[in-house]
């Protein structure tokens, strides 16, 4: 299971991800994000991962796409800082790869 809640702030805008990101959940997980990406009238988006509990391999495609579009991911548990700065490693290679 997996809940989701957006918090509207003057400059930003975050999403409250709680439980698991994991199929099929990661559906309703791209909608919202897809909905506060359209309406960001310049504000800085943040992705608040803290009570995440799991996260599978469809989980972890969203949420590179979602990191990849400019969010901001946000965790304080080891197993999502973990994940977090794995994704970035990852992402720094891919782009070290790219660079002539």
């Amino acid at each position: 299971m997996m809940k989701i809640t957006v918090e509207d702030n003057t400059n930003s805008t975050t999403l409250h991800v709680e439980g698991k990101v994991s199929m099929p959940y990661t559906a309703e997980l791209e909608r919202s994000w897809e909905r506060v990406k359209q309406k960001k009238e310049a504000r800085t988006l943040f992705v608040d991962l803290c009570s995440v509990t799991s996260v599978d391999e469809a989980g972890r495609t969203l949420l590179r796409r979602i990191g990849s579009e400019g969010a901001i991911m946000v965790a304080d548990n080891p197993m999502m800082k973990f994940f977090l700065d794995e994704l970035r490693s990852k992402d720094a290679s891919r782009s070290s790869k790219v660079k002539p």
